[in-house]
């Protein structure tokens, strides 16, 4: 009798134990996003106000990426991204298919009508090998975006291991 229960256990565990697995091969199989950090508001200012040259600083305004050593795992940077006072926090979504890596960066809220210059920071595991198309959007508070219309593109792989990638990233 024991024998007879023990049967059917076993092949539910070993069901369970492979199906696992494969939920583990296919999550680790697309890149994903890992150690989102943003800054609080850097500095504020209303639509009519001077930025006071926050603009000509070199620091502002761009978006930095730098790989690791095995050149699965870059690192990602936005400086001075212009968000709504309200921001709560700086949302990044990524997408991955057709060999093109997609960075939708977009704020939790926008109410406000004053404006903040905010850091984000973050990690992106498990790239893929080879050259691939990367594509950066922003969205709306949704995460929604225009696909036609990126606000970056370019290869993902012009950088390598030990090198910084510095690209101008529109307010």
């Amino acid at each position: 009798m024991k024998n007879i229960i023990l049967l059917p256990a076993c092949t539910i565990i070993l069901f369970v134990l492979a199906s696992c697995s494969t939920i583990d091969d296919i999550v680790t199989a697309t890149p994903y996003l890992q150690e989102l950090k943003n800054s609080e508001c850097l500095s504020s200012f209303y639509d009519t106000d001077s930025r006071n040259g926050d603009q000509d600083n070199t620091e502002h305004g761009l978006f930095q990426m730098w790989y690791g050593a095995d050149l699965s795992t870059v690192s990602c940077k936005f400086s001075s991204l212009e968000y709504p006072c309200d921001f709560e926090k700086v949302n990044i979504k990524i997408l991955f298919s057709d060999n093109a890596l997609t960075i939708i960066e977009y704020p939790s809220s926008d109410n406000a009508d004053c404006r903040c210059l905010v850091d984000a920071e973050f990690t992106i595991n498990n790239l893929p090998s080879g050259d691939f198309l990367l594509k950066i959007y922003r969205g709306d508070t949704s995460g929604n975006y225009n696909p036609d219309k990126p606000t970056l593109v370019g290869n993902g792989r012009s950088i390598t291991s030990g090198e910084i990638m510095k690209v101008k990233y529109p307010f």
